[in-house]
């Protein structure tokens, strides 16, 4: 059902995940320099001033935003720990990750902002710990030996390995492919 004015009418409590929803994608596609009230309720399909009134300024916005996608990265790293073997382990986790481009693309957008706002480095750090430490469970669950930096490591290879992925979708993905293994191999043998 749409209203007059052309939106779609969403049920009560729906609207605030719209408008995070719609941050990803318009940071993901349009860069964090062009992220306004106006563009965000575009992009979620309702009337500009609801941003506004959920999140009272755009930094909130964000700053929720960024929040919702380092509970859903952090869901994805523990999600995954079932797997068997490192390799499998490792190669969830990009999978994972790879299968909401959107999303890796606004952290990626957000990280770098960090350097300019320290509220968002602060998120930003606790996002690195929490994920690292979240690793480290899962690979210390599969018998890697766990020094220290390693959780460092693994993190810093991922992002690598997943910046590359969304930055050229489909170019490389064989020798991500290797790169995965490669790592994998690296932890078991180390």
């Amino acid at each position: 059902m749409t209203t007059e004015s052309g939106h779609k009418r969403r049920h009560r409590g729906e609207g605030r995940q719209a408008l995070i929803d719609a941050t990803i994608r318009t940071v993901s596609t349009k860069g964090l320099a062009r992220l306004s009230y106006r563009s965000v309720a575009a992009e979620a399909g309702v009337g500009h001033t609801l941003a506004q009134h959920h999140f009272g300024t755009i930094d909130a916005l964000l700053a929720e935003t960024h929040e919702y996608c380092t509970e859903v990265s952090i869901a994805q790293v523990e999600s995954n720990v079932g797997e068997t073997d490192v390799e499998a382990y490792v190669h969830s986790l990009v999978d994972a990750a790879l299968e909401s481009p959107d999303l890796q693309v606004f952290m990626y957008e957000l990280n770098l902002q960090s350097r300019l706002s320290p509220a968002v480095a602060e998120r930003t750090a606790t996002l690195y710990a929490t994920y690292e430490d979240a690793v480290v469970e899962a690979l210390s669950r599969l018998g890697v030996t766990i020094r220290p930096g390693t959780g460092t490591m693994v993190v810093a290879m991922l992002d690598g390995i997943i910046y590359q992925a969304v930055s050229m979708p489909g170019q490389k993905s064989r020798e991500l492919s290797k790169a995965i293994s490669l790592l994998a191999s690296l932890l078991t043998t180390a």
